[in-house]
């Protein structure tokens, strides 16, 4: 008898709010999703630090069960030397 893979959710707050991840994604295991929300972290950082916002960004991970198993911050800051 085959094992269903679960299912992750990623919720994204930042400045604006939660934004609520409703589909998810099906991984095989807790460190696939730790590592996907590392990945999307730094894509949305990439895309905030590029339009010279700075931010405060986490990334909330959870089950179908809705139990939180993990969440990643990051904080980007602009300082201009010169």
């Amino acid at each position: 008898m085959s094992q269903t893979m679960p299912r992750y959710y990623f919720d994204v707050v930042d400045a604006q709010g939660t934004e609520r991840d409703d589909v998810g994604q099906i991984l095989p295991n807790l460190q696939a999703a730790r590592t996907e929300s590392l990945r999307a972290l730094i894509d949305i950082a990439r895309e905030q630090f590029a339009s010279g916002r700075t931010a405060t960004l986490q990334i909330n991970v959870r089950t179908d069960d809705d139990i939180a198993v993990s969440s990643d911050c990051l904080q980007l800051t602009r300082t201009a030397i010169q």
